[in-house]
């Protein structure tokens, strides 16, 4: 049984800088880019956003993005896949990077059920 260990919100934004992260509103929208700096109040800023409402892209925003703490539901990085332990794997991921039509992604837009 694993046991809660709660995270101090300031070193957890610090270790972020610099990596790509989702920021989800409390209105709904998700904002995906890289964390560029956050300051004592927690506001983030974000360079190279794309905007995202009900799962589907909107588009990139130009310039970088300021977003005022107080309307942040979560944050959390994206952790991009470690080297694959097989050829198969290798394969299965260089496909997914590529954006091919055998992605979990699209499959799942299409309306197909992960197993």
């Amino acid at each position: 049984m694993s046991t809660f260990q709660p995270v101090n919100p300031m070193p957890f934004l610090q270790s972020l800088i610099n990596n790509l992260v989702v920021i989800r509103l409390k209105w709904g929208q998700e904002y995906k880019g890289i964390l560029v700096s956050t300051d004592q109040y927690m506001n983030v800023q974000i360079a190279k956003a794309e905007e995202f409402q009900d799962g589907n892209s909107v588009g990139v925003l130009p310039g970088e993005l300021l977003i005022r703490c107080n309307n942040i539901l979560y944050v959390r990085e994206i952790v991009k896949a470690s080297t694959a332990a097989t050829p198969q794997a290798a394969a299965a991921s260089e496909s997914v990077q590529q954006g091919s039509p055998d992605s979990e992604d699209e499959q799942m837009e299409e309306g197909e059920q992960n197993p």
